[in-house]
């Protein structure tokens, strides 16, 4: 299970990288690889703890906060560089963030449960009989 979970968020994480910025040997490249690793990271330590969404959200976000911090400087500085409205630059680099947080955050979910997601408990049915 580890080299698959490694497979699959190596492979979200591609999938998230513009080819402008795979081209690029700069900041934001290495910035987003050490966020990108630090997810991998929480999340393969996590998956013993089956915790629930709403709670690897809160790790991740705790346990990554210097990495998020570093590419979205880095981020935004690029993008400035490139003559983006650091505004722009801005909502443009908490998107990606944001988006990284999900991927991570679904991956864990579908790890711990692979071929069914919780169902939310609707306070009825039977209570142990």
């Amino acid at each position: 299970m580890r080299i698959g979970l490694t497979a699959i968020l190596a492979a979200a994480f591609a999938a998230a990288l513009p080819s402008a910025a795979l081209a690029q040997a700069g900041p934001p490249v290495r910035a987003r690889q050490a966020f990108g690793q630090c997810l991998n990271r929480v999340v393969k330590d996590e998956l013993p703890n089956k915790l629930d969404p709403d709670a690897v959200t809160a790790r991740l976000k705790s346990a990554c906060a210097a990495e998020a911090n570093g590419f979205r400087t880095a981020w935004i500085t690029y993008e400035v560089s490139m003559k983006a409205r650091r505004s722009e630059a801005e909502q443009n680099a908490d998107a990606q963030i944001d988006d990284y947080l999900q991927n991570a955050v679904d991956t864990y979910g579908d790890s711990v449960q692979p071929h069914e997601r919780p169902k939310p408990d609707r306070g009825g049915g039977d209570r142990g009989s």
